[in-house]
């Protein structure tokens, strides 16, 4: 399958979704004006990806540098996405990137990660 990608915007994430190498990344500033528009690209991939990738390891890797309400929704929605991969066999590594002095991000993981299924999350202190 190939890899799913959009490039950040002034006011929306980077998602860099690579299958091939594992590496599933959201980054950057994350408001946009229709979040769940926004964000049905990468659901539906990740659909798709449910159903026709082979089980391996995944490393998640989320760097906020700033996240909506809506956006937290949104991701939540991705996350319950990769519990369900980790349910079919995928190996399912959490990395959460937190600023030193960012502690809403940091609260906002916690948040997500508790409502995610089973999913673990890495908090990673930069």
């Amino acid at each position: 399958m190939s890899k799913f990608f959009i490039v950040e915007g002034r006011n929306t994430p980077k998602i860099n979704f690579d299958p091939e190498s594992g590496t599933f990344e959201v980054s950057g500033k994350s408001y946009p004006e229709n979040a769940e528009r926004f964000f049905r690209g990468p659901l539906l991939w990740l659909n798709k990806y449910l159903d026709e990738g082979k089980p391996k390891d995944i490393e998640l890797v989320f760097k906020f540098e700033f996240i909506s309400s809506a956006s937290v929704i949104c991701v939540l929605q991705l996350l319950r996405q990769f519990d369900k991969l980790r349910e079919n066999g995928f190996g399912v590594k959490v990395q959460w990137h937190v600023q030193d002095d960012d502690e809403d991000i940091k609260v906002t993981g916690e948040d997500l990660e508790s409502l995610s299924g089973k999913l673990v999350f890495n908090y990673i202190i930069e």
